[in-house]
C-alpha cells in the first residue's frame, strides 16, 4: 500500500485483434521478451526499456511538465489477454513521483502498445 502511494502504476490498454491470433502473438513475444507468467488466456511479459529514459523524469523536479516523449523507451509489464473473442494488450509500470508523471507515462505506454500491435491489427 505504501508502494502504491510512493510509486503508483501507470496503465494503458489496447484492443488488438481477434482471439485467433493469440497463440501466434504469445509465440512471437516469447522470443523477444521475458515471459513472467502464463495461464489460460493470458501471458505476462517484461518488456525491457532504457534506464536513461527514467532519468528524464527528473525534469519534473525542476518544474518542467511531464512529457510522454521522456518515457518513450521505458520498460513495462505487458499482459496479453484473450477475452470476449479479442486479444488485448495491457501495459503497467510503477512511476516514481507518480502524481506528476502517471498521465504522461500512460500515454507513452499506449504508444508502445500500438507499436507492438502494428503487426496484428
Amino acid at each position: 500500500m505504501l508502494l502504491d502511494l510512493l510509486a503508483p502504476r501507470a496503465r494503458s490498454n489496447l484492443e488488438v485483434c481477434a482471439e485467433s491470433a493469440f497463440a501466434e502473438i504469445i509465440e512471437n513475444f516469447e522470443h523477444k521478451h521475458e515471459l513472467k507468467r502464463q495461464g489460460q488466456g493470458f501471458a505476462k511479459f517484461r518488456v525491457d526499456g532504457d534506464f536513461f529514459s527514467d532519468l528524464k523524469a527528473t525534469q519534473v523536479l525542476i518544474g518542467k511538465e511531464a512529457d510522454p516523449k521522456h518515457y518513450s523507451k521505458v520498460g513495462f509489464d505487458l499482459i496479453v489477454i484473450c477475452s470476449e473473442g479479442k486479444v488485448w494488450f495491457k501495459a503497467e509500470e510503477r512511476v516514481i513521483l507518480g502524481y506528476f508523471e502517471t498521465k504522461a507515462v500512460a500515454q507513452a505506454l499506449l504508444q508502445q502498445l500500438r507499436e507492438l500491435a502494428k503487426n496484428y491489427i
